[in-house]
């Protein structure tokens, strides 16, 4: 088989999956960091550890992006 870099089509589709891999990567990475300030929040202001997950998961897209894993 021919090296992708021949045929710009699948050159042009590589880099598209690439390109959405690493914005979706980035995107999940910044949720996580954001859940853990939003975490630690709660708790600096009298929380539960419990609480301070609840809240953490909904002010972030973590509970989307877990419903969205359990649908594929």
């Amino acid at each position: 088989m021919d090296r992708p870099s021949k045929h710009p089509a699948i050159s042009s589709h590589e880099g598209a999956k690439r390109f959405a891999w690493n914005w979706m990567l980035g995107f999940v990475e910044e949720q996580l960091h954001a859940h853990d300030a939003f975490r630690i929040l709660a708790i600096l202001q009298g929380a539960t550890l419990q609480e301070a997950d609840e809240y953490a998961t909904r002010a972030t897209a973590i509970s989307y992006l877990v419903e969205l894993k359990r649908k594929a």
